[in-house]
Parts: structure tokens; sequence; C-alpha cells
């Protein structure tokens, strides 16, 4: 077996999936490595589940990766600046993640050398898109409630559900008229500001503090809320 001809495989054993559902498929493999996903997009939200693959000579190591969700425009207003800044970089751009939803279950890597092995992850991987994915992706599909979720979910833990999530919690809070939003972005600007000041040659506070003043610019000027 090789990793394409895996890809081939899953996607051919999730045919039915991806037909109902009105989900695509996608897979890259370099090498030993790949990668395949579940997903389906839309101008207003992105959903995804994929799975990682490594080949280890004797055998091959598959396991599923995070159910995640994207919204576009949080994207497109949030992630610009941080890569203008610096704060990421340029591939960040490509295939970007808004929030990981909570009480995800842990799927365990899965070993196998045969069409025996590969069918056992098919089987598993069905399940849990059927059992895991379409309940998360229904709960936290739109924006509003991801909003509200963000109300429950400590700062110190919000990267935990959101790459760089200190800034698109600001950017989703905006667009959906959180009441929340002006005391957190006031909070986030004037912190940042002294981190700054008090710390000159801290080059990522500086990064940090200037990109959180574009991106309130920005929300101040944006549109009515969208949800």
């Amino acid at each position: 077996m090789e990793i394409k001809s895996i890809h081939q495989k899953i996607e051919t054993e999730l045919g039915d999936l991806i037909t109902e559902y009105g989900f695509k498929f996608s897979s890259t493999f370099s090498f030993s490595q790949g990668s395949g996903n579940l997903y389906k997009d839309s101008q207003e939200v992105i959903f995804r589940l994929g799975y990682g693959i490594f080949d280890c000579g004797d055998y091959f190591e598959i396991s599923c990766g995070s159910i995640s969700i994207t919204f576009p425009i949080v994207e497109r207003i949030t992630t610009s600046i941080l890569v203008k800044y610096g704060i990421l970089g340029d591939s960040a751009l490509n295939d970007p993640i808004t929030f990981i939803p909570p009480n995800q279950r842990k799927i365990e890597t899965m070993k196998f050398n045969d069409e025996v092995g590969l069918t056992n992850f098919i089987n598993v991987f069905r399940s849990y898109f059927n059992r895991d994915a379409l309940k998360l992706f229904e709960e936290y599909g739109e924006m509003a409630k991801v909003s509200d979720a963000l109300n429950n979910i400590p700062q110190k833990e919000i990267s935990n559900y959101m790459p760089k999530g200190l800034y698109k919690k600001a950017t989703i809070w905006k667009l959906c008229g959180n009441p929340n939003y002006e005391e957190y972005i006031e909070w986030l600007d004037t912190g940042m500001t002294k981190r700054a000041k008090n710390d000159p040659g801290n080059l990522e506070y500086a990064k940090s503090s200037d990109a959180i003043k574009e991106l309130r610019e920005k929300l101040n000027n944006a549109s009515a809320s969208i949800v």
C-alpha cells in the first residue's frame, strides 16, 4: 500500500457520507506523510474533519484530527492583520481554523499494514463523523453560537479552542453584537499598550499592541452585526 492509494480507498468508502451530507474530500501526500479531509464550505462557514497519516516503513500510523469550524469573514478580518505584523506567517492564510469545539472525544492513533487494518480505521472515522462531528457542526455552526460559547470559556483557555483566539474572540464578539465586546477590546488595547510601553525591548508586545489597535479600528468601521 501507498499513501495515495490509502487516500483513494478512504474517499471511495466514505462516498455515501460525502453525497448524503454535501461534504467534499481532499488529500495531500509528500514522501512519508499525508493528510485527508472531509469538509463542507460556503461563504459563511467551513466544517472540517481530517486525518493524518505517516508511513513508518513496515506499517502506517493514522489518526483523526480535531473537528474544526472556520468563519471566512473572521479570518479575512483577523488573520490578514496578524500576518501583516508578523504574528503569523503567510501560510496562516491557507486553510485557517477559527474554532475547535470543546468536548471532543480523543481517537487514539491506529497502526495497520493491510486492508483489514485500513478498513478498521475507515469504520472508526465514519462513526466519529456520524456521532461526533455532525453534532458539533450543528451546535457551533453559526457564529452567534460560538459568540455565546465564548462567554463561558476562561480567557486563559481561549487558545485551546481558537488559534490566536485573543484576537479572533474580539472579531467574533464585534460581528455578533456581543455586549461584552467593548469592555474586552478596551482591556486588550490598554493592557497590551501598557506591556509594550513598560518593556520596549520586547518586539512581540509591540507587534501585538499595533495589531490590536488596527483590529479595533477595523472592527469599529465594520458594518452592523451580521447575525
